[in-house]
């Protein structure tokens, strides 16, 4: 009985100890106020308790943060310019990542100008090889450590979408290198999965989010545009890769596509909106599925690249619309402002006579003058698109109207009445196709981007 209730006592000391050790505020009476000082922005105070040496300046709170950290979160200057030449490089460099984490823009530019932050004029020659993050990895020069620093203040300045220390990091030379492929099997790939694969898809996600970031576009890119379009493009990929980071990259692919729409929200006039959808034609770059011919032959290159990338939000928006819209009423502009009779009233007789008159004109003589009218090419390519829907079509529901109660195997029927369902939708939609076709009509004799028009319809619908 004694060796049991000696070995109940035991466990419960060691209970009460750890209790202890768990509840103990781990910082003493001077600390907390010398912390509190430095957060509230009390200067004499810290000023008093460092004098009297009473506290270590490298003292942190149960976070972990200093107290050079805290008055940075608070955004006091003055304890900030106070502090920052009384501790260690490690510590200033915490506190350079809390200014970009807590967008302190004074702050950042009072620690840029820190030593350690210096630039030598070595510093242009340096190559950002060095991976990011790696623990593993030995600095061969303070230059390449430097530079590794300003990435990591980048990285986190870019995902915050701050504008103006992105810039100050800029300048002093920081970029970001895109990851490279999923499915890369060079040396420093493999090593770095094979070391920590954490930190290798931290890393490969952080660069991620700080190149999709409005602010780093903007700075970084000749066309910001086309730019976002090809990170949709690839986190559109990624998210089918990566199954289990979809949701991360889902949201990537939003980001980069409500920038699109929100810089064309920011134009004032229609001529804004003509300059950035008739901006210079995109460089085809490596795995870019765009075809040869497409940015030649379109009217409005940055739209036909946003078709082609599926920037549905893009070419959605109103102002791509309107531009849409004044094309194909381009030339007849009084069409757009007639009312539903009046409208009627002129299509029946050009419908029915005009169209298959002019069709056959420009089937006959495509070379000559009256064919070489713009909406010539227009007219020729309603009719035929029309003209070979119903020719089709009508075959099978003549068909069916004629035996509809024949049911010879049992399975033609249903498919024949499905059919003959579609047949007025069909005929319904090959009214739009031109609408858009006339994005790709730069020449009246070239029928090569016919091709296209199923697939542009659907998107324009």
């Amino acid at each position: 009985m004694d060796i049991i209730r000696m070995r109940a006592k035991s466990v419960e000391d060691k209970k009460y100890r750890l209790l202890q050790d768990r509840l103990e505020a781990g910082l003493s009476e001077g600390e907390r106020y010398f912390l509190t000082a430095a957060e509230i922005g009390d200067i004499d105070t810290l000023k008093s308790l460092l004098n009297e040496g009473k506290v270590s300046i490298n003292c942190v709170d149960p976070q972990g943060r200093t107290a050079l950290e805290l008055a940075v979160a608070a955004n006091v200057e003055g304890v900030v310019c106070h502090l920052l030449d009384k501790v260690s490089g490690r510590i200033v460099h915490k506190a350079f990542l809390c200014a970009c984490d807590y967008d302190r823009d004074t702050i950042f530019e009072i620690i840029l100008q820190h030593p350690i932050y210096a630039r030598s004029p070595s510093d242009e020659d340096v190559e950002l090889t060095m991976p990011l993050y790696s623990k593993y990895v030995t600095r061969r020069n303070p230059q390449v450590e430097l530079q590794d620093k300003l990435r990591e203040a980048l990285i986190r300045a870019a995902k915050r979408n701050n504008f103006q220390i992105v810039k100050q990091l800029m300048l002093r030379g920081a970029t970001l290198v895109l990851p490279h492929d999923y499915f890369c099997n060079c040396n420093q790939c493999t090593t770095q999965r094979s070391e920590d694969f954490k930190v290798y898809t931290s890393t490969r996600l952080d660069t991620f989010r700080a190149m999709a970031s409005p602010a780093y576009m903007v700075l970084t890119e000749e066309d910001p545009i086309i730019s976002a379009f090809r990170h949709s493009v690839n986190f559109r990929k990624m998210a089918e890769i990566e199954s289990e980071f979809k949701l991360l990259y889902n949201q990537l692919d939003q980001q980069v596509q409500d920038f699109t729409t929100d810089l064309m929200d920011q134009c004032h006039s229609s001529d804004e909106v003509k300059t950035i959808l008739s901006g210079p034609i995109p460089v085809q770059e490596e795995g870019d599925e765009v075809e040869e011919d497409d940015n030649d032959s379109a009217i409005l290159p940055i739209l036909t690249a946003a078709i082609k990338m599926g920037q549905k939000k893009f070419v959605a928006h109103n102002q791509s619309q309107a531009q849409i819209a004044e094309l194909w009423y381009s030339g007849v502009p009084f069409l757009r402002y007639l009312n539903r009779f009046t409208y009627l009233m002129l299509a029946i007789p050009i419908g029915i006579l005009l169209v298959p008159v002019m069709s056959v004109i420009y089937l006959v003589w495509p070379w000559g003058k009256v064919s070489g009218v713009p909406p010539m090419s227009v007219i020729y390519l309603v009719w035929r698109c029309r003209t070979s829907h119903v020719r089709h079509i009508s075959r099978v529901a003549v068909l069916y109207q004629s035996c509809p109660s024949y049911t010879p195997r049992g399975r033609v029927v249903p498919v024949m009445s499905v059919i003959y369902l579609v047949w007025p939708c069909c005929t319904s939609h090959v009214r739009h196709i031109p609408r858009v076709a006339v994005l790709y009509q730069s020449c009246p004799c070239c029928t090569s981007h016919v091709r296209h028009i199923p697939h542009v319809a659907v998107l324009y619908k």
